[in-house]
């Protein structure tokens, strides 16, 4: 290897380490709010049955596959120092969170996302979703989007770029992990959590009659 490229898998190793000595509360967290996940839906299926489910329950369903897969995929990303690529994934998350969370009981709305046909569009915008979950709950989560959209975008307002820095007047290529961005894989990692347990308090009484411990769901 030429003495001036990075050994990504080496400063990946080493990311690592740092990462889970610096946020362990925030990973620990990330863990458990996976394993609770998985652990609630990952049963499902063996005790229903297809005819059983409403269609708000069979979207749900679907949504929590994709957010249990997300969460496990960002504590791997922000571990191994690829922070803006954790956001793209914290990203979709956001927006499965939000869909679960507007859709709740209504087989309306649900029926509605299960006959999208539009390849270019969502079923519904983030901004539109944002307004209705504030009327609903009056939770205000519009400032995160927008941070998480800054570091999957690289907005220079959150300071030089993240692969490429001026040292001793000259221009240095990073292209491995960051080790200098810790504010913002806590970030992430918090963020991400939350948005699992906050779309999990909302629609755990649809599911929990079908739980072989419904307790757990408490």
């Amino acid at each position: 290897m030429p003495e001036d490229l990075v050994d990504i898998e080496k400063e990946e190793r080493r990311c690592e380490e740092m990462v889970s000595r610096e946020l362990a509360d925030a990973l620990g967290i990330n863990v458990e709010t996976f394993n609770v996940f998985a652990s609630l839906f990952g049963g499902l299926h063996r005790r229903v049955k297809d005819t059983q489910l409403e269609p708000y329950q069979y979207v749900h369903m679907g949504l929590a596959v994709r957010m249990i897969a997300d969460l496990r995929t960002i504590k791997i990303l922000v571990c191994k120092g690829h922070t803006p690529q954790a956001a793209v994934v914290a990203s979709t998350l956001f927006e499965e969170s939000l869909n679960m969370r507007y859709i709740g009981v209504d087989n309306c709305r649900a029926e509605e996302w299960l006959r999208h046909n539009d390849e270019k569009h969502p079923v519904w915008r983030v901004s539109y979703l944002l307004d209705e979950l504030k009327k609903k709950t009056g939770d205000d989560l519009g400032s995160d989007w927008t941070k998480l959209c800054q570091i999957k975008h690289y907005n220079p307002l959150l300071g030089p770029s993240f692969h490429v820095k001026v040292e001793y007047e000259k221009i240095k290529f990073h292209p491995g992990p960051h080790f200098e961005d810790n504010i913002w894989k806590e970030f992430i990692l918090m963020h991400s959590s939350s948005l699992v347990i906050d779309a999990l308090k909302d629609i755990y009484q649809s599911f929990m009659k079908y739980h072989a411990s419904p307790q757990k769901w408490e």
